[in-house]
């Protein structure tokens, strides 16, 4: 086969291979289009994401300073039980709890956006204050029981896992290092 294709290109006159210049021209520039239109639809969408992200952090900006007007965020499920029993006009009990969850679903971490503690509408309808209220004070009465974690709570249950304490297990492996290092370490004698 490669015989063959020598013997072409050897009994081929050199103005034959001069005429694919125009065409390899063609699929250049065609590339290099098409490079550039692809370019332009990245910073475009980049523009768009920035937009995007933008137009949240306002959002959260925005209930932030909301909220510090009414004095602060919610910070624990009490205080949510708290204000729903307080006298305030029924005006002012609207808006707090809607703004509250929808603060606490821009700002969560712990949580996807999509959970239905943060959700705010159902049919296109906002749901009632109690409800709010109820979604808030799970979320933060769950968050703050997270935040309560520590080290300790961590050793422990890595200890019902595995049934050995935390620090039964860190002296053991460190033994167990201490002599296999011995092992594989080759000794050398003075002389060799």
């Amino acid at each position: 086969m490669l015989n063959r294709s020598f013997d072409l290109i050897e009994a081929a006159d050199a103005e034959e291979f001069l005429k694919f210049r125009k065409p390899v021209e063609g699929i250049t520039i065609l590339k290099k289009g098409w490079l550039d239109k692809m370019r332009e639809q990245k910073s475009e969408s980049h523009a768009t994401k920035d937009h995007v992200n933008s137009h949240l952090e306002t959002v959260k900006y925005n209930d932030l300073e909301a909220l510090k007007r009414k004095n602060r965020p919610f910070a624990s499920g009490v205080e949510v039980e708290a204000y729903m029993k307080g006298d305030e006009t029924v005006e002012g009990k609207n808006d707090r709890p809607y703004l509250e969850v929808r603060y606490a679903k821009n700002m969560s971490l712990q949580l996807k956006h999509s959970d239905k503690l943060f959700r705010l509408q159902r049919d296109h309808k906002k749901f009632t204050n109690e409800k709010y209220a109820k979604n808030l004070t799970s979320y933060l009465t769950n968050a703050q029981k997270i935040s309560n974690l520590v080290y300790n709570d961590l050793f422990a249950a890595i200890s019902k896992i595995t049934g050995r304490s935390v620090t039964e297990t860190s002296e053991t492996e460190n033994t167990q290092t201490e002599q296999t290092e011995q092992q594989h370490t080759p000794s050398f004698k003075s002389g060799e």
